[in-house]
């Protein structure tokens, strides 16, 4: 995930009384420095993902399966996305879920599937976990037709927050 951005001219209007405005070239270079996230991967995914991000929960979901499942993904953007559509990866292999919210656990993808464990190899066809105990658990990437980036389940295809 992004760290907070961190606004020195803002800090200084909150905390000073006569707070000088930022010169131009000064407020131009900071949104030029803005960072963009995921910048390796499609703009449609980024969309998805930032949705998700800013997303609160889902109705189908209790919250600390939903943070869970949202922590995951967005770990899983950061850490692993880019090298994953480098091979081929789609959404809905990374991302995916049953459109009606868990009924379907074979349209889950990696996202879904990590609950909380860390990925620490991704090939063509599998990524490889570490469990918590130490070992190792394989995900076979592999086709699930009817299954929807996590982001375009329910209210959340068209809505960016609840």
């Amino acid at each position: 995930m992004t760290a907070p951005l961190f606004d020195p001219w803002q800090w200084i209007r909150d905390n000073t009384d006569d707070a000088p405005s930022p010169p131009p070239t000064l407020a131009a270079l900071a949104t030029l420095a803005a960072p963009d996230d995921w910048p390796s991967l499609p703009a449609d995914w980024r969309d998805g993902l930032t949705r998700l991000r800013n997303a609160s929960s889902h109705p189908a979901a209790g919250a600390e399966t939903w943070a869970r499942l949202v922590a995951d993904a967005l770990d899983l953007a950061d850490a692993w996305a880019p090298q994953a559509f480098a091979l081929g990866w789609s959404a809905v292999d990374l991302f995916g879920v049953d459109p009606d919210w868990g009924r379907r656990l074979d349209r889950d993808g990696l996202a879904a599937s990590l609950e909380g464990r860390k990925v620490v190899a991704v090939t063509h066809d599998a990524a490889t976990l570490s469990t918590r105990s130490g070992g190792l658990l394989r995900h076979y990437r592999r086709d699930k037709p009817g299954s929807v980036p996590l982001w375009n389940v329910g209210r959340f295809a068209t809505h960016g927050r609840d």
